[in-house]
């Protein structure tokens, strides 16, 4: 279980969403096995339960999380600090032509 009391709000949606994201993506053909009586829970639905929240909830986090790891910078945040709010001062401080192409090394502040 993921202890929401020690995250930001913004790591909590991150990490929700990745767990989604690949959830998702993991068996995607097991319809075929599954009882034709009992419809099958989507996996935000499920997602959701386990979580106590609502499965759009879950849906918005997925699309935040897979928009983090397109976005470099906000990645590279991300990773650096866990707070991916601070992707701004990391554009100042490697000074790229545009965010999505950050250099793939450069110098980060310590904290």
């Amino acid at each position: 279980m993921i202890g929401r009391r020690i995250l930001t709000p913004d790591n909590w949606r991150n990490i929700l969403g990745r767990v989604h994201n690949r959830a998702k993506r993991q068996g995607e053909r097991t319809d075929l096995t599954s009882d034709q009586i009992d419809p099958k829970l989507q996996t935000a639905d499920r997602l959701a339960a386990q979580y106590g929240t609502s499965a759009a909830t879950v849906k918005r986090a997925g699309k935040f999380a897979a928009e983090v790891e397109r976005t470099p910078a906000l990645y590279l945040a991300n990773r650096l600090y866990q707070d991916p709010t601070r992707a701004p001062q990391l554009v100042a401080e490697a000074d790229p032509p545009h965010p999505a192409f950050m250099p793939p090394a450069f110098r980060a502040l310590a904290s």
